[in-house]
């Protein structure tokens, strides 16, 4: 009977997020202490403990960005394996607010000449970056180049930037996204970021990602999305996450956004009024909310610099490199200045010297490889294994700069 009372045909059904707990959990139900019971009402510890908060309650215009080299997928034996350690590297960037992730290819011999498959050399040159500022006609399974991806994954590069994106992007907009690809065949079972923007349907958020599903040019007589005063025309209908999607004024934007494109959005205050298209950066800009990361691929080091998203603001004003030669983070940590935009690399086992070396863009030998940052630090002094591998040493680096990043960021 409680069965069939709870399915009443008509009522939407409430499900839970996949990966929250339930509230039955073993740990809930054994703490029947008065004051347990009282934590357990405030606090309630079976839900995900974060909530989308603001930077101490300030905009945030400061960013950090990391660097790292697309060999460290070769490091791992199987694509279990590989699909796995992105899927770390993407947790702690969510966890350290980390708004850019470059991935460069470091082509050192010992990668080009590895026997994994996925060391074909072949750089997808082409590759656009899915989520975030994907372009929405590029296609899935067709975006890889090189014969030799095309029965296995992508290039290495490629196979990053593709996963990265794929957790970044809210659950609700991934099959719209991202096609079917062999990349993201095990990318279901890795960890959610349950990033800010990773909203539920019934979380309450000024902003929401959501993804175009009709234009102007596309609504026809036949369409199901009508407004309460009955069609508009002029609307662009986006997908939220919501039972129903919302409503943007087109008539009002310079650009109109081409079908199945994501987008963020300014929620409406009520059912009648029209959503606002907004700049990813706006909740960070406005309120100092964490609103993801993006992903550049670089053809090689140099070209990390070279380019980028602040190329027009003077680039990366603040540099960090990591070596194990290098100088105690403690020691420099009074020597950061303030910057806007700050970028950390790190390399691969062989080290940052050997990947300046090789590089023809870059004047320097491996003796000068610290000449290329403004700080050339070691984050992991008196170290007890003798090879720190790049997505160990990523945590640990974030970590202990966290602070003074955050003192000095403006």
């Amino acid at each position: 009977m409680s069965s069939s009372a709870s399915n009443r045909p008509g009522k939407k059904p409430k499900r839970n997020h996949p990966h929250q707990p339930s509230q039955s959990s073993s740990h809930v139900n054994s703490a029947t202490s008065a004051g347990a019971s009282s934590f357990i009402a405030m606090h309630h510890p079976e839900k995900p403990s974060a909530r989308a908060q603001g930077h101490e309650g300030k905009s945030r215009t400061w960013t950090t960005s990391i660097a790292l080299p697309s060999s460290i997928v070769l490091n791992a034996q199987t694509m279990e394996l590989r699909a796995w350690l992105v899927g770390q590297i993407a947790r702690t960037c969510a966890i350290f607010c980390v708004t850019e992730i470059v991935v460069y290819n470091d082509n050192l011999p010992s990668t080009t000449t590895n026997t994994n498959p996925m060391a074909s050399g072949s750089q997808n040159a082409s590759y656009k970056p899915r989520g975030k500022y994907r372009d929405p006609t590029e296609g899935g399974e067709n975006s890889t180049s090189g014969g030799a991806q095309q029965e296995g994954e992508d290039d290495p590069p490629t196979f990053l930037a593709r996963i990265l994106e794929y957790l970044e992007t809210p659950q609700y907009l991934r099959r719209a996204l991202f096609p079917l690809h062999p990349s993201l065949r095990l990318a279901g079972l890795l960890p959610p970021l349950d990033l800010p923007h990773h909203l539920r349907r019934d979380d309450k958020s000024p902003y929401r990602e959501g993804v175009i599903v009709q234009t102007p040019s596309t609504q026809g007589s036949s369409s199901n999305h009508k407004r309460r005063n009955g069609s508009d025309a002029s609307a662009l209908l986006v997908d939220v996450g919501l039972w129903d999607p919302v409503h943007v004024d087109a008539t009002k934007l310079d650009v109109i956004p081409e079908l199945n494109s994501r987008v963020t959005v300014r929620m409406p205050k009520d059912e009648q009024s029209y959503a606002d298209l907004i700049s990813p950066s706006t909740p960070t800009l406005e309120q100092g909310l964490y609103w993801g990361y993006s992903v550049r691929v670089a053809p090689s080091l140099a070209h990390v610099f070279s380019s980028g998203p602040y190329a027009s603001e003077g680039g990366y004003d603040l540099s960090i490199g990591t070596s194990e030669r290098g100088v105690s983070v403690q020691d420099v940590l009074d020597e950061i200045p303030e910057f806007q935009h700050m970028i950390l690399t790190l390399g691969p086992l062989s080290g940052l010297e050997l990947v300046i070396a090789s590089d023809p863009r870059i004047n320097l030998g491996a003796e000068e490889a610290g000449d290329l940052f403004d700080h050339w630090i070691n984050v992991i002094e008196g170290q007890g294994s003798r090879t720190v591998r790049t997505e160990e040493a990523l945590p640990i680096a974030l970590a202990r700069l966290k602070h003074v990043l955050e003192r000095k960021g403006i």
